[in-house]
């Protein structure tokens, strides 16, 4: 090796050895100018002696210079300059033998030999480190002795120069294998030098790596069972990276108390070879003693030779922030913003819930529909603020007079439903009881109120229904107490009422108007409505397909009347056809007008229509038949869908998605889907639901999910369209978050065929004053 580290550490050894050296030539030449006093002429010995200290100086003078600047980058310069002040030193040791054997005297002259002979051995242990330098030293030094006594005719002086000539070729090896040997040994160490600066090179960037992920890593060797957990992954949890050990239990401990069966479960699974990818959410203790919520991804790498796993690596994503904005987002879809009672979508899973519980307990339960007599006098008279307090006051007052068991909902307005359950296994019985919290509930409703610097007295008109897990669906149950409500505000208010049979002739009518429905939708008595869809510009880029009833005996049905029947009698199946059929005939037949060719028409399908094992196969086969461009088409779908077997569903929305069909989620944010469901659909869009924003210059908490709605599309790549704006005042908000698409009476309500042809967006001001 000829590399400035190595020629550096050749001179480190020497500047550590030439001291000493340094020191015994010193001595040792001292001796034997003091022995020799007598034999030599003092003048010559001194003249001897001087040079010998000057060498000797100077040496020490570069020893003292290296050490006070150790250049490495001159390491080969620095070597030149001690070779060159051992070779001074050699030659003056050299010419000193000379001088010292002309005494003549054999026993002065052995001595000498001795001394040489001991300087030469003192300097090949010193100097050996490079061979060059000790030869430098030794051959001077010893070479003028031994030819001296060569010459000499003396046996004993040949005998000595032939001993100084063995001793010097014995030093020239003794050298080399010396130097050999060290040079090996200072080459692996800058060797294992250079592997660790390279390991801890490594280390630094694997540890910047690891932390730049923001994820905390870690490392299972099963066989010792012991964790590498990684810097971050202790930060996350609020440790210094001393307070955690290497063992698995400081994870497993760590897990909340409800998450650890599950997640021990789901490892033992995965472990088992039962799944290909461990994967598990939960809640892990931190330092402070607070539980945060993870998303522990992790595989086996390793197994042992007889399959049993061996090394597993893992990694813990902080899912706080998205755990916090699910829960906020599940709480507005679940629960009303203004009381916190559970809102009608919640309600009607509870009820759907307590209707089983009903059936396999034959225990009666009861529906109770409360609606506020004279409210609309109060928000009218004053304000809506103060109708408000009114409402939260009412929802507080439900909360105080009910059980544990019981829920208390709010469906919207001043509508409240309280849902009794477990009121007894008799009929009767449960009749009374169910009569005693009504009229409970009336008399704490019936209290007067302080509404701020308002007193204001109200009563409230309830109407009953009991089930037992047999009579109807939750839809029809509510049904029924409303129809009991609005009997008992007929009574003149303040009252409870129970569902009555009589009041059975509404559900006939209904009967009647399903079988009117089943006999129109093989006449064809339906027509499509189209509400345009507008971008920010005002210009027409789409439209909503509305079906119409044109019965002739009823003239035309609102779909509000008829879809949820259609929808309980499975007649939606069939008229969803003939609207998909109409719709993709229409789209084929703009395909020929360069004006209307990029429209696209959406299409509302319902949870029961997309649910059906068919509808993939339908809808394509309606495609070809009618030569409708499919990414001209979009289908609406809404976020209850996902409640059931998502990935059936996210099947057919792939296979669709294949054929170019577009996919819109309807009413966006007011659902409660899973987000992870969610962000794995094939969408194209999301609209916005209505009721945000109709509430957003109004309601804080609106505005500020329209505005999470649009930002979480625009990150997911989606379009953003909203959905019933009516004012211009609610466009220019949504425009200002960068919302792409709108929808509403701001713009037009749903058209005919012919209305939309001439469709032409009012001005801002005509609509914004047309909406006042």
């Amino acid at each position: 090796m000829n590399t400035p580290e190595f020629a550096t550490e050749k001179i480190r050894f020497l500047d550590a050895a030439l001291p000493a050296l340094l020191a015994a030539s010193a001595v040792t030449g001292l001796v034997l100018v003091v022995v020799h006093w007598n034999l030599v002429p003092p003048e010559v010995l001194l003249a001897w002696l001087t040079v010998l200290g000057a060498v000797l100086t100077g040496c020490a003078a570069l020893v003292w210079s290296f050490r006070r600047v150790p250049d490495a980058a001159s390491a080969h310069r620095w070597l030149r300059r001690f070779r060159l002040a051992v070779l001074a030193g050699g030659l003056n040791w050299g010419l000193g033998g000379l001088i010292l054997c002309q005494s003549g005297d054999p026993v002065y002259q052995s001595f000498v030999g001795f001394a040489l002979a001991g300087i030469g051995a003192a300097a090949i242990t010193a100097l050996s480190i490079d061979r060059r330098t000790a030869l430098l030293f030794v051959v001077p030094m010893l070479a003028p002795a031994a030819i001296r006594f060569l010459l000499e005719p003396a046996t004993l002086s040949l005998a000595m120069g032939i001993i100084l000539l063995v001793l010097l070729i014995f030093l020239i090896v003794t050298a080399t294998r010396i130097e050999r040997s060290l040079g090996e040994s200072i080459r692996l160490r800058l060797q294992a030098d250079e592997q660790k600066r390279l390991i801890q090179i490594n280390e630094r960037r694997l540890r910047f790596a690891l932390d730049g992920t923001g994820q905390g890593l870690w490392d299972w060797d099963m066989e010792i069972d012991q964790v590498f957990y990684s810097r971050h992954w202790k930060t996350m949890l609020g440790y210094a990276e001393s307070e955690i050990g290497l063992s698995i239990e400081e994870w497993k401990n760590r897990v909340h108390p409800d998450d650890r069966p599950a997640v021990i479960a789901t490892l033992k699974r995965y472990l088992d070879g039962e799944s290909p990818l461990y994967e598990a959410e939960q809640r892990l203790r931190c330092r402070d003693g607070r539980y945060k919520w993870f998303l522990t991804r992790a595989q086996l790498i390793e197994r042992t030779a007889n399959g049993e796993p061996k090394r597993m690596i893992g990694v813990d994503i902080d899912i706080a922030g998205r755990k916090a904005a699910e829960e906020a987002v599940q709480h507005l879809a679940f629960y009303d913003a203004l009381t916190g009672l559970p809102n009608r979508r919640l309600l009607l899973d509870r009820l759907h819930h307590a209707l089983v519980a009903s059936e396999r307990s034959r225990r009666f339960g009861a529906l109770v529909f409360i609606d506020l007599d004279r409210f609309k006098q109060l928000n009218d008279s004053l304000g809506h603020a103060v109708g408000d307090l009114m409402l939260q006051e009412v929802a507080r007052r439900l909360c105080q007079s009910v059980r544990e068991i019981d829920t208390v909902a709010r469906l919207g307005g001043d509508e409240f439903v309280v849902m009794l359950e477990d009121l007894s296994g008799d009929a009767s019985a449960a009749e009374i009881r169910a009569a005693d919290l009504g009229a409970k509930l009336q008399a704490a409703l019936g209290q007067p109120y302080q509404l701020g610097e308002h007193r204001h007295d109200s009563t409230p008109s309830m109407g009953i229904v009991l089930f037992d897990g047999h009579q109807a669906n939750p839809d029809e149950l509510l049904n029924r107490a409303d129809m009991a409500m609005y009997r008992a505000k007929q009574s003149g208010r303040n009252t409870l009422r129970f569902f009555d049979p009589a009041m059975q002739a509404s559900v006939d009518a209904r009967l009647l108007l399903k079988r009117d429905l089943r006999e129109d939708i093989g006449l064809g008595h339906f027509v499509l409505h189209y509400q345009p869809q507008v971008d920010g510009a005002g210009q027409i880029i789409g439209a909503e397909a509305f079906v119409r009833w044109a019965n002739p005996r009823r003239m035309m049905v609102s779909a509000h009347d008829f879809i949820p029947l259609a929808e309980e009698s499975g007649l939606i199946l069939p008229l969803g056809d003939w609207v998909l059929e109409s719709a993709c005939a229409q789209l084929n037949a703009w395909s020929r007008d360069p004006e209307w060719a990029e429209l696209t028409i959406s299409i509302n399908l319902s949870a029961r229509q997309f649910r059906d094992t068919n509808i993939v196969e339908r809808i394509l086969t309606i495609l070809d038949r009618t030569g409708a461009d499919p990414r001209r088409l979009k289908l609406e779908l809404g976020e209850g869908l996902l409640l059931q077997d998502p990935e059936k569903i996210l099947a057919r929305m792939e296979a669709l998605k294949a054929r170019g069909v577009r996919f819109s989620l309807d009413r966006f944010g007011a659902g409660y889907s899973s987000l992870a469901d969610f962000i794995r659909l094939p969408l194209d869009q999301l609209k916005l639901d209505h009721s945000f924003v109709r509430d957003l210059l109004t309601d804080p908490k609106a505005a500020a999910i329209a505005r999470s709605v649009i930002v979480l599309g625009d990150a997911l790549g989606l379009e953003v369209i909203a959905a019933g704006v009516e004012t211009e005042s609610q466009k220019r908000f949504l425009q200002a978050h960068a919302c792409q698409a709108f929808q509403g009476y701001l713009f037009s309500q749903p058209l005919t065929l012919d209305e939309l042809s001439r469709f032409r967006p009012p001005p801002a001001d005509v609509a914004e004053s047309g909406n006042r």
